[in-house]
């Protein structure tokens, strides 16, 4: 009976682990993008501004030259802090570690999965459970990379049997969207919204 309840915590622990561990990797692949996005058209912001403070682009301008320097401050300050974080987090390199030990997780589920469907209980199978168990800790001690609580909360908003609650499921994908996407839309849309009010439409 303990070994059956090991077993079965193991599998349990293991499932949540990896999945985390994936859900952590997209969301790690999501911000990259978004940053690289961000950094990118902010870019082009700049070129817009710097172009429209000298002539002729000057006169489909509805701000003086100098103003438009100063936006042009606010659009570069903005490419130089998404640089810095994106440089300081590594973001990639941290959901390729995070996607990897998923996946050397994976491995161990599957075949603990084998071991939990044959429905025996022996000396061997026993052992390899606890093999098992210790390979779980060599994988999680190998990356060093750890998945966040959202990461974690979201896996299991994401399976009804482990949560039911739908209302509170909302709650935490509303969390990761804000956490995730809204910090880089906001970065991407207020420049451009900013833009498009500068800009002066010659009939």
């Amino acid at each position: 009976m303990k070994n059956k309840n090991y077993s079965e915590k193991l599998y349990e622990k293991i499932w949540k682990t990896k999945g985390a561990r994936f859900i952590a990797h997209r969301r790690l692949e999501q911000i990259n993008q978004l940053s690289v996005w961000a950094i990118a058209l902010n870019s082009v912001y700049v070129i817009i501004t710097s172009l429209l403070s000298i002539s002729p682009f000057s006169n489909y301008s509805k701000i003086a030259p100098e103003y438009l320097s100063l936006i042009t401050i606010f659009f570069s300050l903005i490419i130089i802090v998404l640089s810095l974080i994106e440089n300081s987090k590594n973001y990639k390199a941290k959901a390729e570690s995070l996607h990897q030990c998923g996946k050397d997780l994976n491995k161990l589920y599957e075949r603990l999965s084998q071991l939990l469907e044959n429905n025996e209980q022996n000396s061997d199978i026993t052992n390899e459970i606890e093999k098992l168990g210790e390979k779980y800790q060599v994988v999680i001690d190998k990356y060093p990379e750890n998945h966040l609580s959202i990461d974690y909360d979201l896996f299991v908003a994401s399976h009804k049997d482990l949560y039911d609650n739908k209302f509170l499921a909302f709650l935490i994908r509303a969390k990761i969207w804000v956490y995730v996407r809204l910090p880089y839309y906001l970065a991407i849309l207020i420049p451009f919204i900013l833009i498009i009010s500068i800009i002066k439409c010659n009939k």
